[in-house]
Parts: C-alpha cells; sequence; structure tokens
C-alpha cells in the first residue's frame, strides 16, 4: 500500500545520503596528526604551561613549527601584572568596556598564547601536507569580555559581530577556548547532518 512505498522511499533517500557520506569520506580520509609539545614554557608574567603544535606533514615539522610559535608568543609578552593590566584594559577598550581585572590571570594569558595549535587529531590531517588552521570560536570572544571586562552585552554582541564579519572567528570548525583543542570535525559534521535528514525523513 501507500505506506509501504513510503517507507521503502525513505529508505531509498536514507541509503542516498548515507552513499554520499562515504563518498565524502572516502575523499577526506583522515592522514596522521603529528604533535609536538614543550612544557613549562614561560612566557612574560604569565604562569608556565605546556604548547603544543600539530603536523599533518611531519613530527619534524611539527617540533619546526612549535619552536617558531614558541618564539612569537615571547616577542612582546606582557612582562607582569601591571603590563597585563594595559592589555587587558586596551582589550576591553575595543569591546567598548573597561577592564575588570588587573592581574596575568590563566583566562587572558590563555587568551593571549594558545596552548594547542595547528591539528589536534587525525580526522583534521585530511589534505596532504595541509596543516589546518583554527580560528578561535565566536562565543569564546564573548566569554573573554564576560571574564575580563566590564562591559554592556550589546557593545559585546556588537565586537563579536564586528570579529565574525571580519574573519577573526567563527562559529563552525572553531577553537572553542584558546587552551583547548579544535570543538569539532569535518566529518562528524557529515554524519550530524545526515542523521538530521534521516530523521527529518521519518517524521
Amino acid at each position: 500500500g501507500s505506506a509501504g512505498r513510503t517507507a521503502a522511499a525513505t529508505m531509498m533517500k536514507a541509503v542516498m545520503i548515507l552513499g554520499v557520506v562515504a563518498t565524502a569520506y572516502a575523499q577526506t580520509a583522515p592522514g596522521t596528526c603529528f604533535i609536538a609539545e614543550q612544557k613549562d614554557v614561560a612566557i612574560g608574567g604569565c604562569a608556565k604551561k605546556t604548547i603544543r603544535y600539530g603536523s599533518c606533514l611531519s613530527l619534524d615539522d611539527a617540533k619546526a613549527k612549535l619552536s617558531e610559535k614558541i618564539d612569537s608568543y615571547k616577542q612582546t609578552p606582557p612582562a607582569d601584572d601591571a603590563a597585563c593590566a594595559k592589555m587587558i584594559n586596551d582589550m576591553c577598550t575595543q569591546y567598548g568596556g573597561t577592564a575588570d581585572t588587573t592581574k596575568c590571570s590563566k583566562e587572558f594569558c590563555s587568551y593571549l598564547f594558545r596552548a594547542y595549535n595547528g591539528c589536534t587529531s587525525d580526522t583534521q590531517c585530511t589534505s596532504p601536507g595541509e596543516t589546518p588552521q583554527f580560528l578561535v570560536c565566536c562565543g569564546y570572544l564573548k566569554s573573554v569580555a564576560d571574564d575580563l571586562c566590564k562591559i554592556d552585552e550589546k557593545n559585546v554582541l556588537a565586537y563579536v559581530s564586528d570579529q565574525r564579519s571580519k574573519k577573526q572567528c567563527s562559529d563552525l570548525m572553531c577553537i572553542a577556548r584558546a587552551s583547548s583543542s579544535a570543538s569539532v570535525s569535518f566529518i562528524m559534521l557529515l554524519v550530524s547532518a545526515v542523521l538530521g535528514l534521516f530523521m527529518a525523513s521519518r517524521v
């Protein structure tokens, strides 16, 4: 009857969708993310931390890029709480507010100096020799403002919207916190989208 034909059509649609995912996965099959790390890195007035760099090319490349990243962090770091206080106030002024803290806090230092750089998992290495570089999440910028600044909500949202339009932050494939790894992977987005379509087809 019609119910049987509808069920068959739904099943065929699901098979076709899964076929698309399988093809996409085959075209973006993961390689290897080689991760180098250095512990107890001292950067200005910030507490020592572990810095990591992931490369889709090789471990030697990861080590070289890690060294470059640490060197770049050490070029002009805040030397002490007074220097951090000035930087925080300058940042909060950009947001449209004023500083709510005057120390080299964990939150501020994590914002300045990412603990994770490059790839963080094999699933992100989909193009041979190309290591992805993720922007911070736009939501993270808002949380930084909330943690470090005295500021009206509308000013925060306006600043984040401006950064989004300038591609200085992202809402997808981004760093949820400056001290964390990328929040999502491309293949997981595909699978989620397909499951959503499949469930919708059953309604």
